[in-house]
């Protein structure tokens, strides 16, 4: 168990180890999708400013709206939420 949860080999299973060693890995439609929004929000950019952003109904759905997010951050959010889409079309 520590080999599949512990990717860092520190001999502790942290928060995020232990989640990402459950969640699934997106489809490549979802990808692709969720790059695509990601490079329209960004401008290109590293991470968002969460203040800037003029689409109320992302900001609800990621539950803040100040702050800024990275890519990395973006695309967790968006991978959870896959898991819970019975579908690409779906998701899309």
């Amino acid at each position: 168990m520590m080999k599949f949860f512990d990717k860092n080999g520190d001999g502790v299973i942290q928060y995020d180890e232990f989640c990402n060693a459950l969640r699934e890995e997106m489809s490549v439609r979802k990808t692709i999708l969720v790059k695509k929004v990601w490079c329209k929000l960004s401008k290109g950019g590293d991470s968002i400013d969460l203040a800037s952003v003029e689409n109320p109904a992302f900001l609800y759905t990621v539950g803040r709206d100040s702050g800024s997010m990275c890519m990395q951050e973006f695309k967790e959010f968006y991978q959870d939420l896959a898991m819970q889409a019975p579908s690409d079309d779906y998701f899309a």
